[in-house]
This record gives C-alpha cells, sequence and structure tokens, in this order.
C-alpha cells in the first residue's frame, strides 16, 4: 500500500489567531438576566505582524451554553506586536510583546496545539521561557490540562 500522506502544518500567522475564542473547559457559568456564558478572549487583525484584542464573555440562553453565543462586557486589552511565526504538524505558535498604558512590557506566545485551540502563555520579554515551537506546544498542552485554553467559535 502507498505510505500515508505526511500531515499538514497547523496554520499560523496573525490571520490564523484571528476570531473568537472561548475557554469550554472551565465550564458555563451562571450570569444575570438567566443568561449563561464563558469566558472570551477576541482578536482582530490589524497589520501582518499586530493584533487588537477584547477579553469578556460568550454569553448563551442555556445552560450548557450549546447554540450561538452573544459576545458582551468587552473590554480591550493590550495590544500585541509578533516578532515570528512557526508552524508545523504539531501545532503553531506566535511569539510577540504586548505592552500597556504605562509601558511595561512581556512577553507573550500565542500557541495552537491545533487549529481550534488557542492557548497565550505569558513570558519573559526574550522568550527564555518558550524559545521553540517544541516548547511552545508541550506549555500550551500542560495549560490546556489546566482548563487554560481558548477554543475557537
Amino acid at each position: 500500500p502507498a505510505p500515508a500522506p505526511a500531515p499538514a502544518p497547523i496554520p499560523g500567522g496573525v490571520a490564523a489567531l484571528e476570531g473568537q475564542w472561548v475557554k469550554l473547559k472551565s465550564g458555563c457559568f451562571p450570569i444575570d438576566g438567566g443568561k449563561w456564558a464563558h469566558h472570551m478572549v477576541g482578536a482582530t487583525r490589524v497589520s501582518d505582524t499586530d493584533i487588537s484584542r477584547v477579553y469578556g464573555l460568550m454569553t448563551y440562553g442555556t445552560a450548557d451554553c450549546s447554540g450561538a453565543g452573544q459576545a458582551v462586557a468587552l473590554a480591550a486589552a493590550d495590544p500585541v506586536k509578533f516578532q515570528r511565526f512557526e508552524s508545523g504538524t504539531a501545532g503553531s505558535a506566535a511569539w510577540g510583546l504586548a505592552q500597556n498604558a504605562t509601558n511595561n512590557t512581556w512577553g507573550e506566545v500565542w500557541a495552537k496545539p491545533s487549529d481550534t485551540k488557542l492557548c497565550i502563555l505569558l513570558t519573559s520579554t526574550n522568550f527564555s521561557e518558550v524559545p521553540t515551537l517544541v516548547d511552545a506546544i508541550n506549555n500550551a498542552n500542560v495549560e490546556d490540562v489546566r482548563n487554560g485554553c481558548y477554543t475557537k467559535v
């Protein structure tokens, strides 16, 4: 028999980070007005290296958070300027710097162990804690077990 084709790399780059991502593993919780919610982050492409983002809630009308959700209570968060992108069959990652209004800067690695899962790893500005794609995916898998990752909706 013919050998199986090699798996395709997980897409990388800013376009692969865009969209709304919810924390499904942290559970569906009740909020006011008979609604239920998951925590979420939304990422919007600004350029080939920059994203803007918001944090908030994805709300649902059912206690199991099924069906279409609505993003609410969105608060702008510090933008991220990515410096490096890598992708492979085990996942993809983007290394970037975030800076707040008081000029505090920190590193973030946005790791995707699959096309529909996003883990945001906080690092130093030189990324020494997560220097390679293998490190990023391994750390993302640990974070996912801790319910720290997001799923694309």
